[in-house]
């Protein structure tokens, strides 16, 4: 899902999986980090596998994306 942040015209992307996260899903959303500078990404799953979530967190880290909220 797409969409645009009316306040602050930023892009907002959805990605829902219905069962864990996998690597197919994972290499969406480290796509999606890479090709947007500014934004808002939203990954909802069932439950992530730690491995996962922590190579998200360690590409935003060496890309210095500043700003996240883990939900898991």
């Amino acid at each position: 899902m797409y969409a645009i942040n009316p306040s602050w015209r930023l892009p907002i992307f959805v990605e829902t999986q219905i069962n864990q996260s996998d690597k197919h899903y994972l290499e969406k959303v480290l796509e999606m980090l890479n090709a947007i500078s500014e934004g808002t990404i939203i990954w909802i799953v069932s439950g992530f596998h730690e491995g996962h979530l922590e190579r998200v967190k360690t590409y935003m880290r060496s890309q210095k994306i500043s700003t996240s909220i883990f939900m898991p």
